[in-house]
């Protein structure tokens, strides 16, 4: 069996989640950072959940 593909696969799927998270290194930070903005106000409860999803979907 040709493992190649298996390989080549493998190493696609890492490099994208490597930069994946280089896009959003962290992400507990802007969650904290959000929960302050709704807990003052600024944004509403929809709103932080919908980019909390977004942000560990």
């Amino acid at each position: 069996m040709d493992y190649t593909v298996w390989i080549v696969a493998i190493v696609c799927y890492t490099t994208y989640k490597i930069f994946e998270l280089r896009r959003c290194p962290r992400p507990y930070e802007e969650l904290k950072t959000l929960n302050e903005l709704r807990e003052k106000g600024v944004i509403t409860q929809g709103e932080f959940d919908k980019r909390k999803n977004e942000l560990l979907g």
